[in-house]
């Protein structure tokens, strides 16, 4: 027999962490700031909903680039799956 799980996508609690740095957003779409300090920076990310929860999180080396006018982002966003 199998049972169906329904889930509100739009009711899902989404916490996001690091051991460094600033994060700017809402929910699945956030932006990370880097630190000014190089290093390997772990950035976190939770989901909960309706006493379900899931974690995912990945490693990010920092360096300082001697060239200011370059500019990179990373860019983490998770897709409602159908």
């Amino acid at each position: 027999m199998q049972k169906r799980l329904i889930l509100d996508l739009d009711a899902i609690n989404f916490t996001w962490t690091a051991n460094g740095g600033n994060f700017m957003g809402l929910d699945s779409l956030v932006e990370w700031k880097a630190p000014a300090s190089e290093g390997i920076y772990v950035i976190n990310v939770k989901l909960q909903t309706q006493g379900l929860s899931s974690s995912a999180s990945t490693q990010i080396l920092v360096r300082i680039s001697l060239h200011p006018l370059e500019k990179q982002s990373l860019l983490i966003h998770f897709r409602k799956c159908q």
